[in-house]
């Protein structure tokens, strides 16, 4: 049996989604960075905007991980600049009761202002 996803998004970027999620589990950064930017880099002329946000935000959490300190200070820039050229507000993408909301809202809004 066959089970068809229904979705706006090419099967691809969610196989680039899962294998970047599965990737940073296993601790194996530098490939889940890669499958995060093919991920990226197929939605450029979509407007999947929660698709990208996940991304975004799965490469902020690699890099976290990773102990890459200037990667995530890139990243959070990069992804503060896509809400704001995609005209999007936080609360347009996050879980607002997921209990690490707080939290990354601080570290977002901390820079913000930079």
């Amino acid at each position: 049996m066959r089970i068809k996803l229904i979705s706006h998004h090419t099967p691809n970027q969610h196989i680039f989604l899962a294998k970047a999620n599965f990737l940073n589990h296993t601790k194996n950064y530098t490939n889940s960075l890669n499958e995060i930017e093919r991920g990226i880099e197929s939605l450029k002329n979509n407007q999947f905007k929660a698709m990208e946000i996940s991304f975004r935000l799965l490469k902020i959490d690699v890099l976290k991980r990773s102990n890459d300190n200037e990667g995530v200070n890139q990243a959070i820039r990069d992804l503060l600049n896509y809400i704001s050229l995609k005209n999007l507000s936080i609360p347009d993408f996050v879980n607002i009761n997921n209990s690490d909301f707080d939290h990354m809202f601080k570290i977002l809004k901390s820079y913000k202002h930079s």
